[in-house]
C-alpha cells in the first residue's frame, strides 16, 4: 500500500535513522512483524515508527517521547481508513494552522476514522505517547463492513458527503483487543502465508468486537442526541430546548454529557455541520450566499455570514 500519511518535522527535526536490527533500549513493544523501522531524532524528543506493508493492512507502531508539549504537522497523502489503537499516552488532532479539534485520543481506547488529502496537527503533553495505526484498503474493509450495518453506513455516508474527515465512537480496549494486538505484535514474520491470514483474522475480529462495542454506545442517549443532530441539523428551529422535549431530558445533562463525549458543545456541533455543508455549497457547488443560508438551518443571512466567516476564518482561508 501506498504511504498514507507523511510527517513534516520541519525545524524540529535533527536526524533520521533506520533502526530496524537496533531499536532504541527504551521502546517498549517491539514489532516482530515489522519489515522497516525509523528513528525520528527531535529537538525535543525521539519518534519510532515501525511499520509493516502487506495489503491490505499498512500498520504502524509508533512510539513519541516528547520531552516537552508538542505540535507536529502530517499530510494526508489520500482517501484512507485508519483503524487506531491509543496504547499509552494521549493525542490530539486538528486542522492545520487551526484551533479545529477533530479527535482526541486517550490511553486504551480504539476508534475508525476516515480522512481526505490534507494537512492535520497532531499535538499532546510531555511524556510518552504509543499507538498502533491500521491503514486499511477501501475495497477489503467494503467487503468486511458488509456483515456490519454500522461500520457499513459509516463508510458509505462518507463517500457520499463533503467532510474532509469522520469519526466512529472511542471505545474502550478490553481483554479481547489486547489479546489479539499481542498475537499481532508477537507473530513470526518468517511464515509469510500465515502472517497474512492472521492480520485478515484478528483485525476482522477487532473490527467485528468495535461494531458491537459502537452498537452498545449508540443506544445511549447522548449518542441519540448526535444521530438526531446529523440528521436534522438543517431544521430552522434546532436548538437545545427542541433536543430536551424530544429526548425528555434536561438541557444541562445534555450539555454535559455532550462535551464529556464529543469534546464539543451541542451549539458548535450542528453548527460546524451546517458550515461544512455551506461550504461545499459555496465553494464547490457555486452556490451565491443568498441561496445557501436558508438550506442550512438560518434564518437570517446576516447572521449565517457572521458564522461562516468565523468558520473559514478558523480554516485559515
Amino acid at each position: 500500500m501506498k504511504n498514507p500519511y507523511i510527517f513534516m518535522f520541519g525545524k524540529q527535526a535533527i536526524s533520521t535513522q533506520k533502526v530496524f536490527n537496533d531499536l532504541p533500549y527504551w521502546s517498549r513493544y517491539p514489532l516482530s512483524i515489522g519489515t522497516e523501522a525509523v528513528l525520528h531524532q527531535l529537538k525535543k524528543g525521539n519518534i519510532l515508527l515501525q511499520r509493516l506493508n502487506l495489503k491490505p493492512f499498512l500498520i504502524d507502531l509508533i512510539e513519541h517521547k516528547a520531552e516537552e508539549p508538542f505540535n507536529i504537522d502530517l499530510k494526508i497523502t489520500g482517501d484512507q481508513i485508519f483503524f487506531y489503537f491509543m496504547l499509552h499516552g494521549s493525542i490530539s488532532v486538528r486542522l492545520y494552522k487551526t484551533e479545529t479539534v477533530v479527535t482526541t485520543s486517550r490511553a486504551n481506547r480504539f476508534y475508525v476514522s476516515q480522512t481526505r488529502p490534507g494537512l492535520l496537527t497532531v499535538s499532546g503533553d510531555k511524556g510518552e505517547h504509543i499507538g498502533l495505526l491500521v491503514s486499511i484498503d477501501t475495497d477489503w474493509i467494503k467487503n468486511v463492513a458488509n456483515e456490519f450495518d454500522t461500520l457499513k453506513k459509516f463508510v458509505e455516508d462518507f463517500q457520499n458527503l463533503s467532510r474532509k474527515y469522520e469519526i466512529m465512537p472511542h471505545c474502550r480496549m478490553d481483554k479481547k483487543i489486547h489479546c489479539w494486538l499481542k498475537e499481532i505484535y508477537s507473530f513470526d514474520k518468517k511464515n509469510k502465508g500465515a502472517l497474512d491470514g492472521l492480520l485478515r483474522l484478528y483485525i476482522s475480529l477487532a473490527l467485528e468486537h468495535y461494531h458491537k462495542l459502537v452498537n452498545e454506545r449508540e443506544g445511549m442517549l447522548i449518542y441519540r442526541v448526535k444521530h438526531y443532530i446529523d440528521n436534522h441539523f438543517c431544521e430552522h428551529d434546532l436548538n437545545a430546548a427542541k433536543l430536551t422535549d424530544i429526548f425528555h431530558s434536561t438541557e444541562r445533562t445534555l450539555r454535559n454529557q455532550f462535551k464529556t463525549e464529543f469534546n464539543t458543545t451541542i451549539h458548535d456541533y450542528y453548527t460546524k455541520l451546517r458550515m461544512e455543508k455551506a461550504r461545499y455549497l459555496i465553494d464547490t457547488l457555486n452556490k451565491p450566499v443568498r441561496d445557501v443560508y436558508f438550506d442550512v438551518g438560518y434564518t437570517d443571512e446576516s447572521s449565517f455570514r457572521y458564522a461562516y466567516n468565523k468558520y473559514t476564518r478558523k480554516l485559515g482561508k
